[in-house]
């Protein structure tokens, strides 16, 4: 055997487990490995094999000889990992019991025999005296394997290692030296057996352990490994906290206000919520999709005119926008909705449920009484912001109306100046209030031009900028002074601009200049409601009113009654903000036909295109619909924000990155899944790969082609119909592809939408049965395009331009642009009829050195063509096979 440069040994255990053990030899010191593994170990004829972690990590082994010194032999000599370990399992597998969980034992246990089942937490061989950590979801406790513990039990015991699945039995006494930092740190366990489940064999990314949960691990380490991460004591506590929201959720609502959870549809229409919908194609359906819902609203809405007076649902949401720290693709809320209901009687009982779950989950008692309450226009006003964070100071002071006279022109020309007062000013120096100062840039980065700042002196007068101060007479600073209460030593900073300017920056530096000066007071808990939200907001993109919440939020009865127009009017929306984070948002809905139709035509929603798209809700509503109202939380952000954690994928178990990607599966992926025909294997997945069966009909297909074509494709067979649909499509594409139009190619059977005015719409090359469909487009930007299969919709495609759209069906379009593996520079693309170098009537390519084209366009091009026998391309589930470019 060490004469061979690679063998493999193989040998059975006593139950019948073949165990296969590899050396490489290559200036090897080792000669030879055993050929049978004993009961008690990794044995060999002269050697003894263990494994610790950090021999795994580097690669090696350690080998004890007959003397028994012990030398480490480096990974040119490689053994199994599990081979140390797996010999002592049972040759079948094993459910053993168990009898306590390891973090529930204390001193009530003295004297009595146990068993726990977990992983090993830590090991340590003190001499003579072998130490166990054994964890499992409950906590860890301490096992010592004594001197007089038997052979068996020192043997294994010793050769355990970290993350290795073990069943132990013994003993539970107290401890001579109590640990106060472990839960059980009164008791120990005395092991009497133990049995190893499983083992590790492969070295581990990062450790478990809670005594090394100081050490930082990079977040893309820890998704791309999370059943690992998810085994972290500190990881696995967030996630039992959140079950403690749902659970507290649950028993409130239920046992205390009698409201029913019932599940609403994941597969659903598309409506508009404010983000792009993920869309699912219909196998059965060809050419239409659902919808993954946004929010239960139309759902729960028409729950309430069924007469279930009180709903709530822990629901799934999906929404395609861009994410961020405290978002993600798919999310989790708490939905409710509630017939015969008032605004105040919903906020009130939002409270008592608040204050029962922060006691439950943090225990954390809040004050008793209502929570604080401030109206939109007061919020944004005060603080710039719709979610302001009331544990600390520095509100806003608006003094427009006072510098209005002033001969500075910055605060005369201004349409708004506010300032906010910093106590002792002199914590923050004039340099971070300067052109690339800390302070300063935050307030740019907000959308200001920059920052006033304003300095109390001893004598109480105001002290800037020469400019300014001769811009302010006495009068001015005297009003400042006394509106902004401001002391000596202070430091004022003013910001002058458009509203939406002054109050973004100066938000932006109010939470900066809080955390940079600590006065965030850490383990405070205020939640505060904001009421009155304006009803519309104008959007200058598309020259429309449109709603800040949703459409089916009701105007103020108050404002309708005094005659505004819907665009003055208030709403009778509330939203709950907890510490500067709004965690949950909702409003009384509209329950009648008239007002509902009436708020469509403010933001430009005509009868025909609200019934194609609310013409379930519509209908509900005209058959008896009673007043309702309602709201949601945000379970995930509740979670973070309960668990002190930064990031909402911190209380996710499987989360996506901020690209939108599952690291751990490799979500998203271009392997499909589906049957490719409608008639046999209905309702079987059908991997896309190729398996056996579909090797053999490829290879039985690339053989016929060298057949003559009549005996390929017969008259009427879906090949000879595809064929021909190609043909169809090559034929008119020189017709079709001219200057000042975009060209979009697609394959046969695929449906899509052009959205704008058709003579505008981009020229389409598609096979006999494709079918375009045109949409209003009042509610959408008129230069975006959709089609099936697309993960996100193309936008500030501009038809008016000559450009050229090769669109893949592998494509994945990113938000605002084309990719320019999609639409090429300029220089690529300036001739407009660049197509017709793709294409011959025998549908090859020319060469490239005639195209002029990029070698990897040209590449790519060249094995769609060859593949597919065509330049058009599929829909991802169409049921015609055409290969994708990779």
């Amino acid at each position: 055997m060490h004469r061979s440069m690679h063998r493999s040994v193989r040998s059975r255990l006593d139950g019948g487990i073949p165990v296969v053990v590899q050396q490489r030899r290559k200036n090897s010191s080792c000669h030879s490995i055993g050929r049978r593994l004993g009961a008690m170990g990794a044995s060999c004829m002269q050697h003894q094999y263990s494994l610790s972690i950090k021999d795994q990590r580097r690669g090696m082994f350690s080998r004890k000889n007959s003397n028994g010194n012990v030398s480490t032999c480096a990974g040119d000599e490689s053994i199994d990992l599990a081979t140390s370990g797996i010999d002592f399992m049972h040759g079948h597998l094993q459910w053993n019991s168990r009898t306590r969980y390891c973090g529930e034992l204390g001193e009530s246990d003295v004297d009595t025999e146990v068993t726990v089942c977990g992983w090993v937490d830590r090991h340590r061989n003190l001499g003579g005296l072998l130490f166990l950590d054994i964890r499992d979801h409950t906590g860890v406790v301490q096992v010592v394997v004594d001197d007089d513990a038997s052979d068996h039990v020192t043997h294994v015991g010793d050769r355990l290692r970290n993350e290795w699945v073990v069943s132990i039995s013994g003993g539970v006494r107290r401890r001579k030296d109590p640990n106060a930092t472990m839960k059980t740190g009164q008791i120990e366990m005395t092991a009497k057996d133990i049995q190893v489940l499983n083992v590790v064999t492969k070295s581990l990314p990062f450790t478990m352990s809670e005594s090394d949960e100081s050490v930082v691990i990079g977040e893309e380490l820890r998704l791309r490994n999370r059943v690992l991460d998810l085994r972290r004591p500190i990881v696995a506590e967030k996630l039992r906290l959140r079950h403690e929201i749902t659970k507290s959720v649950r028993r409130f609502l239920e046992d205390e206000h009698n409201f029913i959870e019932v599940e609403t549809p994941i597969l659903t229409k598309s409506t508009p919520e404010g983000a792009r919908d993920y869309l699912v194609p219909s196998r059965i359906h060809h050419g239409e999709w659902y919808a993954l819902p946004q929010s239960p609203q139309l759902f729960k809405q028409m729950l309430m005119i069924a007469g279930y007076d009180r709903y709530y649902q822990i629901a799934k949401c999906f929404r395609d926008e861009d994410l961020r720290a405290d978002r993600q693709p798919e999310f989790t809320q708490i939905d409710m909705e509630m017939a015969f209901m008032s605004q105040e009687d919903i906020i009130a009982l939002v409270e008592d449920m608040m204050k029962k779950m922060f006691k439950d989950v943090a225990g954390v008692t809040l004050p008793d009484g209502k929570f604080n309450r401030m109206t939109y226009d007061e919020a944004m006003d005060k603080y710039g912001s719709d979610k302001p964070d009331l544990r600390y100071g520095m509100s806003f002071t608006d003094i427009t109306e006072i510098v209005r006279d002033s001969t500075f022109k910055v605060f005369s020309g201004s349409n708004m100046v506010k300032g906010i007062k910093v106590s002792s000013g002199d914590r923050i120096s004039n340099s971070r209030l300067k052109n690339k100062g800390d302070v300063f840039q935050k307030a740019q980065e907000a959308g200001a031009p920059g920052l006033i700042p304003l300095r109390v002196t001893e004598d109480g007068d105001l002290q800037g900028a020469k400019a300014v101060m001769e811009g302010l007479t006495d009068l001015h600073r005297k009003t400042i002074l006394d509106m902004m209460n401001a002391q000596q030593g202070d430091l004022i900073i003013l910001v002058a601009g458009d509203p939406a300017v002054v109050n973004r920056s100066l938000d932006r530096v109010r939470g900066y200049l809080a955390e940079a000066l600590e006065e965030i007071p850490q383990n405070e808990h205020n939640l505060c409601w904001i009421t009155d939200w304006p009803l519309l907001e104008w959007n200058e993109d598309e020259e429309r009113y449109e709603t800040l919440h949703h459409p089916f939020t009701a105007p103020h009865p108050d404002d309708l009654e005094s005659g505004l127009p819907l665009d003055k009017c208030r709403a009778v929306a509330y939203d709950l903000v907890y510490n500067g984070v709004e965690i949950g948002g909702g409003s009384l809905r509209i329950y009648r036909t008239d007002v509902q139709t009436m708020l469509f035509d403010a933001i430009g929603i005509q009868e025909e295109e609200a019934q194609e798209k609310f013409g379930h809700l519509i209908e509900s509503l005209n058959i008896g619909a009673p007043p309702h109202g309602g709201i949601a939380f945000g379970l995930d952000r509740l979670a973070m924000l309960l668990s002190g954690s930064q990031s909402i994928r911190d209380v996710i178990a499987f989360p996506k990155t901020t690209q939108a990607q599952c690291l751990l599966t490799k979500a998203p992926s271009d392997k499909l899944h589906y049957s490719t025909d409608n008639n046999d294997n209905e309702g079987q997945p059908v991997t896309s790969e190729k398996s056996s069966a579909e090797k053999s009909k490829t290879a039985a297909s690339t053989s016929s082609r060298n057949k003559p074509s009549a005996s390929r494709s017969k008259p009427g067979t879906k090949k000879s119909r595809m064929t021909k649909s190609l043909q169809s499509a090559q034929e008119r594409l020189a017709e079709l592809v001219s200057p000042g139009k975009s060209t979009l190619l697609l394959h046969e059977e695929t449906s899509f939408h052009l959205l704008g005015k058709a003579e505008d719409a981009p020229k389409v090359v598609a096979g006999a049965s494709a079918r375009a469909q045109e949409i209003s487009p009042k509610r959408i930007h008129p230069h975006r395009l959709f089609y099936p299969g697309a993960k996100y919709s193309p936008e500030e495609l501009n038809p008016y331009k000559a450009k050229e759209v090769l669109m893949r069906s592998d494509l994945t379009v990113q938000r605002g642009t084309i990719p320019r593996d999609v639409v090429r520079d300029q220089a690529d693309f300036r001739n407009t009829d660049f197509l017709k170098y793709f294409l011959k009537d025998s549908g090859k390519l020319v060469p490239r050195r005639k195209t002029k084209l990029p070698a990897k366009l040209h590449r790519e091009l060249m094995r769609e063509i060859k593949l597919s026998r065509s330049l058009a391309l599929m829909n991802p589930l169409d049921k015609t096979t055409v290969s994708k470019v990779r």
